[in-house]
């Protein structure tokens, strides 16, 4: 078994194969991002309900360390970039590398992929994604690349296509993107990108049975579980735990 398999199982639930991850690695290109404004609070709350992993950053994960060195524990997934963007450009860059994140003891690394940005800014993603990517071969770590449309919408299908494609290309071992405008083009992309799709939640808008609804779909087709935070800790503690509890039960329904 490579040490790259040996992660991937660790961000899988070996009974069904798929996962909940929880993101709480906003704050390195938000800021004091509300709903997260005490990030260990919030971690140590929602990890009682039993994600598989969790996304986030260093000052996090030194901070809350006690949540994840025991057994059971859920996996670890290192954000690796932050970006920087407005009207008139978009800057993106690294922030750590693999060997750091196995040092660490991280079980992956996540970068974003935006692909409604300029001709110029699309090939300096290309550039830092495909780096990370061979960083992840030489260290054996997976990598989660994040095909997403940052100024414009979900519903521009053929962009977000592309983004998702292009992801698949330069070797993600998992892509983490929206939900597209139909569970048939999410199914699609499952039958074409023999890699896990995970789905992700993005800003805090739709109604929750909508969201609901969206992720009971994506794993009818196939898609391999779901990674949202504004969707579930921008609420009250009380309600991001019994909503967050919701979306782990319909990923995982026979466990």
């Amino acid at each position: 078994m490579t040490g790259k398999a040996y992660r991937m199982g660790r961000l899988f639930h070996p009974q069904d194969g798929r996962t909940v991850i929880l993101p709480v690695d906003h704050g390195v290109a938000i800021g004091h991002v509300e709903g997260l404004r005490n990030p260990v609070s919030v971690l140590r709350d929602l990890v009682e309900e039993g994600p598989d992993a969790v996304l986030l950053n260093p000052g996090l994960n030194r901070a809350a360390s006690d949540v994840f060195n025991h057994t059971g524990a859920p996996a670890r997934i290192l954000t690796v970039d932050t970006f920087f963007y407005d009207n008139a450009a978009f800057v993106q860059d690294r922030i750590g590398w693999a060997e750091r994140a196995v040092v660490d003891g991280y079980d992956g690394m996540k970068v974003l992929l935006p692909w409604d940005t300029s001709i110029q800014e699309r090939m300096a993603t290309t550039r830092l994604v495909a780096e990370l990517i061979k960083e992840s071969e030489t260290w054996q770590i997976p990598i989660i690349v994040e095909p997403t449309l940052l100024r414009g919408t979900n519903q521009d299908i053929r962009t977000l296509s592309d983004g998702v494609r292009i992801g698949f290309e330069l070797g993600a071992d998992i892509l983490k993107t929206p939900y597209p405008a139909s569970a048939e083009i999410l199914q699609e992309w499952v039958e074409s990108f023999k890699v896990p799709i995970v789905l992700l939640g993005g800003p805090k808008g739709s109604s929750d049975a909508d969201l609901l609804r969206s992720v009971a779909d994506a794993m009818r087709v196939g898609a391999k579980g779901v990674a949202i935070g504004r969707n579930v800790w921008q609420r009250t503690a009380p309600e991001a735990k019994a909503f967050f509890k919701q979306l782990i039960q319909i990923v995982h329904p026979e466990i």
